[in-house]
């Protein structure tokens, strides 16, 4: 009888589709940093697959040698692997083990196959982009999760969980824009920890990891709002954006964060301050649009953080409100200058 599967074709495919398997599954899974016998023996059935493909289709003895455990038993090992990993917690591993799986299904049935082990049916014809439509699937959802991970761990601080400064940048820009086509105004408010070189000299870095992430926790309960956004600025500076927020509202929100962190309660011997953790708060606010460049409005946030501290830290100043841009004379002849 003929064999429709058993072309070069088809070897070349199922070749291909092992070898580029297992260099998926030990990248995407990063298996080298998790276990080196398990990258080592994945990495054997990779190249194991690609040196079957000239010998099955020169159609050599050897070829089953090779075949069998690459081709036989190393589905059966990559994809345990991908289910041990997925319960190990691994991140992503449960789409890349089922799609693998599905992937495998085709794969091992049309090796049989090949092989002479089993006959051919009528629904191998469509098993093949049955199987390989659902593990493609798969893999793309991991795919679109991991990046998504990607760029949220871009944007976040690792230690406080607040938005990174890059972050604060992007958003800055789009609630200016926002806000400018709305006429509403934009609020920040700059945030330093009082003597905090002192307080880590004192109690050493980790207590002071401790006592930004408490500060963190403060800042993100109370910027909750839609186009609000809390992040760390650089060190022990923080700094909020508050959307569609006056100048009166970000006072009080900006009292509202001192006042809080000052109820922790954590201790702090060496500041001149007060025996506990303080902040010193500066707030600007602008209509975007009107009140000039918002992009300066950080500026006047610093402005007013840094007389916040002249002053006798563990308060808030607000900056000056800034004088609005004149409107166009729309009644002026252009042609004719005053």
């Amino acid at each position: 009888s003929g064999v429709p599967f058993n072309t070069p074709l088809n070897l070349i495919t199922v070749g291909l589709l092992f070898f580029f398997g297992a260099k998926l599954l030990r990248e995407f899974l990063n298996v080298r940093r998790i276990s080196r016998r398990d990258d080592l023996i994945l990495t054997g059935l990779q190249y194991g697959a690609l040196a079957w493909i000239p010998l099955a289709i020169a159609g050599t003895p050897i070829s089953g040698l090779i075949g069998l455990p690459v081709m036989g038993l190393g589905p059966i090992f990559s994809t345990t692997l991908a289910f041990r990993y997925w319960v190990r917690g691994v991140p992503n591993a449960r789409y890349f083990a089922v799609g693998w799986a599905f992937a495998h299904v085709n794969a091992v049935i049309d090796f049989t196959y090949i092989v002479g082990l089993t006959g051919y049916e009528p629904f191998m014809l469509g098993l093949m982009p049955l199987s390989l439509a659902i593990a493609t699937t798969f893999f793309a959802i991991a795919l679109i999760e991991q990046t998504y991970d990607y760029q949220v761990f871009a944007r976040i601080d690792p230690m406080t969980g607040l938005a990174n400064r890059r972050h604060f940048a992007q958003h800055f820009d789009l609630e200016r824009c926002a806000l400018e086509q709305s006429k509403e105004p934009l609020s920040l408010i700059m945030i330093d920890v009082d003597e905090f070189k002192r307080f880590n000299d004192h109690y050493g870095h980790s207590a002071g990891d401790r006592t930004l992430v408490a500060l963190a926790q403060v800042l993100t309960k109370i910027t909750r709002r839609r186009g609000d956004l809390a992040a760390r600025y650089g060190g022990e500076e923080f700094v909020a954006i508050l959307s569609r927020t006056n100048a009166e509202n970000a006072h009080r929100m900006a009292e509202q964060i001192r006042t809080e962190v000052e109820a922790l309660a954590i201790p702090h011997k060496g500041s001149d301050v007060d025996k506990v953790v303080t902040v010193s708060l500066g707030v600007a606010t602008a209509i975007p649009g009107r009140d000039g460049d918002a992009s300066d409005l950080l500026d006047h946030a610093d402005v007013a953080l840094y007389r916040a501290k002249e002053l006798g830290r563990n308060r808030v100043a607000v900056a000056a409100p800034p004088s609005p841009m004149p409107e166009p004379d729309q009644t002026a002849d252009p042609e004719k200058p005053d």
